[in-house]
């Protein structure tokens, strides 16, 4: 029982110390692993900055190019002697240099304070790791297979953080080498800058026959330019001129325009008057006609009458054969002239049929 007993107190004793062992590797593998996120980081910032720094390199680099450039073009001289005021630009290049010092200072400062921290976090992992690695050590045989699994991983951890460490160093020697060169370059460009003015002295004691040409270049151009700018005056008035006469012009195409507009108009509206009165003029003809038919079948009627009371009459009577020959030649007469004669319908005014033409003239004035 005894024996029973001490055999459970020990495996209660084996577990919790492996469930105390592998909580303090998840503590110390979660801590690894921001540690890692940290430096990535970290290396991500460093990058950064060293790309900072290097177009700050270069931005010095063309500024100090450009002064020599200066020396080289002969109008230099002769611009830096006719602006007075050039003292200006000089304090504003000061202090443009000056804000880059700062900026460099600051940059270094925070990337020397950046990597010492780095030193003092990973000097720290390592004591814990040691450590942890003494306790692990220490343990019973019971808790050898999952405490194995557990240093595998803790090494693999281990083996990025050295591989980390070694790149940071070489970063550091790297961030080193382009402060040296960074400076030696500073260096020379003060030199430079230094040695500009005596060159600059040189070359204007030497140069008045240039400056002299280039003067009377400048003349020349002037000249040129003067010319030119008058050439463009009168162009410009030439164009004015033209653009007002196209104006003109076009305003009176467009008032000629609508006097054609009108008179179009005016011409539509007098053709429907026209097709009106035309219309008007059929109508009164078709009635006319109309009249004249219906007066020749009354004169017919009329005609056929008078013959049947002359037969009548002839039986009664029985004129000799010279009278019924008048009487024949009188309605014959008789009828042809009522068959040529026309009627106005509105004031029964008689007209010829010859005179048709001054019966319509009639029927226009007679029917308005």
């Amino acid at each position: 029982m005894a024996a029973s007993k001490y055999k459970r107190s020990m495996k209660t004793n084996v577990n919790s110390k492996l469930v105390m062992a592998l909580n303090s590797l998840r503590k110390e593998n979660t801590y690894l692993k921001k540690t890692l996120t940290e430096l990535s980081q970290q290396h991500a910032e460093h990058s950064k900055q060293v790309e900072r720094c290097l177009t700050l390199v270069s931005r010095r680099l063309d500024s100090l190019e450009e002064p020599g450039k200066k020396e080289v073009n002969p109008c230099y001289g002769m611009n830096m002697r006719m602006k007075p005021g050039g003292g200006a630009p000089a304090l504003e290049e000061n202090k443009q240099w000056l804000e880059y010092d700062q900026q460099r200072e600051a940059c270094v400062r925070g990337m020397m304070s950046r990597m010492l921290w780095l030193e003092n976090q990973l000097n720290k992992a390592n004591q814990a790791r040691s450590q942890q690695h003494n306790e692990d050590y220490s343990d019973e045989d019971g808790a050898s297979c999952p405490q194995a699994n557990c240093r595998r991983r803790m090494q693999i951890n281990y083996d990025t953080i050295d591989n980390l460490m070694d790149e940071l160093i070489n970063i550091r020697d790297h961030v080193k080498a382009i402060y040296d060169r960074l400076f030696s370059l500073e260096d020379s460009g003060e030199n430079e800058h230094k040695e500009l003015p005596q060159t600059e002295r040189e070359d204007h004691h030497q140069s008045e026959d240039e400056e002299q040409q280039l003067s009377e270049d400048t003349k020349d151009l002037q000249s040129r330019l003067d010319k030119e700018r008058r050439r463009s005056y009168t162009f410009e008035l030439q164009a004015n001129v033209l653009q007002r006469f196209i104006l003109n012009r076009h305003h009176a195409d467009q008032e000629k325009i609508e006097n054609l507009k009108r008179q179009i108009k005016i011409m539509s509206q007098d053709l429907q008057d026209e097709k009106k009165d035309c219309s008007y003029l059929r109508k009164q003809v078709l009635k006319l006609l109309k009249m004249r038919c219906e007066t020749k079948d009354s004169v017919a009627s009329q005609s056929k009458e008078d013959v049947q009371d002359s037969d009548e009459y002839e039986e009664r009577h029985s004129p000799p054969q010279h009278s019924r020959d008048r009487l024949r030649s009188s309605s014959n007469s008789s009828s042809c002239h009522n068959e040529s004669i026309l009627h106005c319908p509105n004031c029964h005014a008689v007209y010829p049929s010859n005179l048709y033409r001054e019966l319509m003239n009639h029927l226009e004035t007679c029917m308005d």
